[in-house]
């Protein structure tokens, strides 16, 4: 499945390829919190797999709004030097679609963006640490808001007929 959703893309542009891919790791952190029922009934979470590839979606998203704006995506992973280094007509979008999908105020995205900023190195080696606390539901938000992001400044691009990682993923709904 992964190979033919791959090549339902071709050989895009660059911006294309980066969304493409962006989209694939959403897709995965929506699927990995889901839930699923083991043989006992009890609902097994992957909460640290779920992060990561919620994370990792969001720094794409981002490159590819690099991408697209500038012809070219920056290197780096912090969520909010990416997100700063967008021009401010992409910014001021992301804040009103952020506070739209949220409903907090216009400094949440700013500071999510910095308690985000390293959950995809954090979460990879969450086992390391005495734990990790982060606001799950925020995180989603933020890669729907990036993903819509994208989408509206190519809404030519081609569309998965089904995605359901545009929602909360059940055990949250």
């Amino acid at each position: 499945m992964v190979a033919k959703r791959v090549a339902d893309f071709g050989p895009g542009t660059p911006e294309l390829n980066m969304f493409a891919q962006a989209e694939q790791f959403h897709a995965a952190g929506h699927r990995s919190l889901c839930g699923v029922r083991d043989p006992s009934g009890r609902v097994e979470l992957h909460l640290a797999p779920g992060v990561i590839c919620y994370a990792f979606a969001c720094e794409l998203y981002l490159k590819a709004l690099h991408q697209i704006a500038n012809g070219k995506a920056p290197r780096g992973h912090k969520l909010n030097v990416l997100f700063g280094n967008l021009p401010a007509a992409i910014r001021q979008s992301v804040e009103g679609m952020y506070r739209l999908q949220t409903g907090a105020d216009e400094m949440a995205l700013a500071s999510d963006l910095l308690n985000f900023n390293s959950a995809f190195e954090d979460w990879r080696y969450v086992y390391e640490q005495n734990g990790q606390e982060l606001r799950l539901g925020r995180l989603i938000h933020l890669t729907i808001t990036l993903y819509r992001s994208v989408r509206d400044l190519r809404p030519q691009w081609p569309i998965a007929a089904r995605s359901p990682h545009l929602t909360m993923p059940t055990f949250m709904s």
